[in-house]
C-alpha cells in the first residue's frame, strides 16, 4: 500500500462518497464535481489524512529514491 500512495504525489487524495460527508466528499467520482473541490459537499477527512502520512512518507526519502520511484512506475 505505501508503494500506491507513494505513487500519488502531486495529487489530491479524495473519498469519493456520495454518502459520506464527513470522510469524503459527498460527491460520486462519476460526478464532475468531483473534480471541483469548491462544490465538494464533505469535508474529505480520509482523503486529507492519506495526503498528509503521504506526505510525511515523501519527506522521509531521499531525493534519489524518488526518482527510482518514478521510473518504476
Amino acid at each position: 500500500m505505501k508503494e500506491e500512495l507513494l505513487a500519488t504525489a502531486g495529487t489530491t487524495l479524495v473519498n469519493a462518497d456520495p454518502h459520506d460527508t464527513l470522510l469524503g466528499i459527498g460527491i460520486s467520482m462519476q460526478s464532475q464535481e468531483a473534480c471541483e473541490p469548491e462544490r465538494w459537499r464533505g469535508k474529505n477527512i480520509l482523503g486529507q489524512v492519506l495526503t498528509d502520512i503521504r506526505n510525511e512518507l515523501l519527506s522521509k526519502i531521499p531525493v534519489m529514491s524518488l526518482y527510482m520511484i518514478v521510473l518504476l512506475l
